[in-house]
């Protein structure tokens, strides 16, 4: 059946804060059976064309809790009640493909029961609802991505110098046959990401991962790839079996570099060091398996040996285990302790 509701818009990005969410400004304060939400939005897409959108909003102070993640709550707004009534919406002229607009909210009341999961945990009810739109955003690149390599291929057989299509040329061919394999491997990431979403399956890591490699390969940027082969007798780890083998979503491709290591630190028993300072490599982003044992390490390892991290800590993941005080601890749980 075709739906009657559009919820096309996510009303996270600040003019001040930008992409540092767990900085943002707009409060919700509960006064009864409603919320109060103020502040300010910016670069919000779609909201002129949709019913509802997902609002991101503080209901306690960032210096008052523990993880700057927490205190962040998401909202369902209902768009076309609240355009007048405290919610006033300015378009941006700007030379892009979509319209994106400014967001201005003044004592703006919304009922209760529009809070999404609980008070102080939106920050992930967020980033999972960001999920899908991070594989339909990569599914548009690969898409992107097919186009100019058939355009491409095509301007390459169609002209002539001295009398021979330039298609002819190694020169010419390389390019091409290059970035069809990276959009290619990139194509296998996303159908894996939509596979484990449609499936119900946690699938974050993986999609960021898929979007994160496909942006990296289309920029030429190094990559550098850590598979750890384990020593250990009943490690499924072990190099003769199939746990060692790399996931779909970051198989190397060929060219790409790839360090094996046998302890959690990539920098222990490896050339990754001197690699990286021979082609002066001095900032590194660290996204993979597991958020708590080896991206963990070698984070910490590369950040004390001078090294400009960023790490990904939505593009990591961890497994589910048991603690010391015989809770379990489910794989997100883990990720977010370690990050």
């Amino acid at each position: 059946d075709r739906g009657e509701l559009r919820l096309q818009s996510f009303g996270v990005t600040e003019p001040t804060t930008g992409t540092n969410t767990t900085s943002l400004k707009t409060t919700a304060k509960k006064v009864g059976d409603k919320y109060v939400i103020n502040g300010q939005k910016v670069w919000i897409s779609r909201i002129q064309y949709s019913d509802l959108m997902v609002l991101l909003a503080r209901t306690t102070d960032k210096d008052k809790v523990t993880k700057k993640t927490d205190g962040l709550s998401a909202f369902i707004v209902d768009v076309k009640a609240a355009e007048g009534n405290g919610l006033e919406i300015r378009p941006i002229e700007s030379m892009i493909n979509h319209h994106s607009c400014e967001l201005f909210f003044d004592d703006l009341e919304i009922p209760a029961e529009n809070l999404l999961g609980v008070e102080g945990k939106g920050f992930k009810v967020i980033l999972d609802g960001m999920n899908a739109e991070r594989i339909l955003i990569a599914a548009e690149c690969v898409g992107d991505g097919r186009y100019f390599i058939d355009k491409a291929s095509a301007y390459a057989s169609e002209r002539n110098v001295f009398d021979r299509p330039i298609a002819q040329n190694q020169g010419v061919q390389f390019p091409i046959a290059r970035a069809y394999t990276q959009v290619e491997a990139a194509s296998l990431m996303v159908e894996k990401a939509a596979r484990m979403f449609d499936a119900g399956l946690p699938c974050g890591a993986e999609a960021n991962m898929a979007r994160l490699l496909a942006a990296w390969r289309k920029q030429q940027w190094p990559i550098i790839h850590i598979r750890h082969c384990s020593v250990e007798p009943d490690s499924t780890l072990r190099p003769e079996l199939p746990g060692n083998a790399y996931k779909d979503e970051v198989r190397p491709l060929p060219g790409e570099i790839e360090f094996t290591k046998t302890v959690n630190s990539a920098f222990i028993g490896t050339g990754l060091e001197q690699y990286l300072r021979a082609n002066d490599i001095s900032a590194l982003v660290i996204v993979g398996l597991t958020t708590d044992h080896c991206v963990s390490a070698s984070t910490r390892m590369a950040s004390d040996l001078g090294f400009d991290i960023t790490l990904v800590s939505d593009a990591t993941a961890a497994f589910a285990r048991r603690g010391y005080d015989g809770r379990h601890y489910s794989g997100d749980e883990i990720a977010n302790f370690a990050a």
